[in-house]
């Protein structure tokens, strides 16, 4: 043939048909290929503790993500928590960066370091309230701020004006940045799209065809294109098969 377009896809979701074949075929074409990997897919972590919380979401929640015990990612959007771990958008959109191992946590107060003393402001207002009830009026599920008072070894029924300077303390840290270590991301076959492949700096941005390769074209998850959830991989695969379909004929 003149003229060949590669769109194969690429090797996550293999239910939809994309195995990762198209690989293999580019490389023996003379392309080199960045590795493979999932994004826009689900983190699991060693410990669940809030796995049966699963459903309970959070907008525009503030993430951090830990490597080493260095933070390199400190990222809002917003997450829904699930049995083995953590979902919604803003973990799918850095899904692609997160490793086993790493360390992240959440801001489910949505206060970050304003958190203790609108703790302590609260309790000095309503001290006979049970401070299950405290954390609830200040913005966190009820259910969440009484399973985090248990993995605390904190009375649930114990009043905020019985709760020590010392327990404040452990519940701000718990609900402004409890750490989990990520077991595994949700993998090849539970991600919605491909990162890594053919690199763009090998095929012209004008005509996606070849520079190795003469009459050689490509399109879609292929190529190293992965965009963030809201369309835009669908996106680039629309646009991609357009210019590169354009081009050669």
């Amino acid at each position: 043939a003149d003229k060949v377009i590669i769109s194969t896809g690429g090797m996550t979701y293999p239910k939809t048909g994309s195995s990762g074949d198209g690989y293999s075929l580019v490389q023996s074409l003379g392309h080199s290929l960045i590795d493979p990997r999932p994004a826009l897919t689900n983190i699991n972590v060693l410990t669940p503790l809030l796995s049966h919380l699963s459903g309970i979401s959070f907008p525009e929640i503030n993430m951090k993500l830990y490597r080493g015990g260095k933070k390199i990612m400190d990222v809002s959007g917003d997450m829904v928590i699930t049995h083995t771990g953590f979902s919604g958008p803003v973990v799918l959109d850095n899904s692609r960066y997160i490793l086993p191992g790493d360390d992240i946590s959440f801001d489910f107060t949505g206060c970050g370091g304003q958190f203790p003393d609108l703790l302590d402001r609260e309790i000095l207002r309503g001290g006979k309230k049970k401070i299950s009830t405290i954390l609830h009026d200040l913005g966190i599920p009820r259910n969440l701020a009484e399973t985090g008072l248990k993995i605390l070894a904190l009375d649930t029924e114990r009043k905020g004006a019985e709760t020590g300077r010392k327990e404040r303390s452990l519940c701000c840290d718990f609900f402004t940045g409890q750490k989990f270590t990520v077991s595994s991301t949700g993998g090849m076959e539970s991600a919605m799209v491909t990162a890594g492949g053919i690199p763009l700096n090998e095929v012209s941005s004008g005509t996606l065809e070849s520079r190795r390769v003469s009459g050689l074209f490509f399109a879609g998850e292929v190529l190293d294109i992965d965009g963030d959830t809201g369309g835009y991989n669908l996106q680039a695969a629309f646009s991609t098969g357009y210019l590169a379909g354009s081009s050669a004929f």
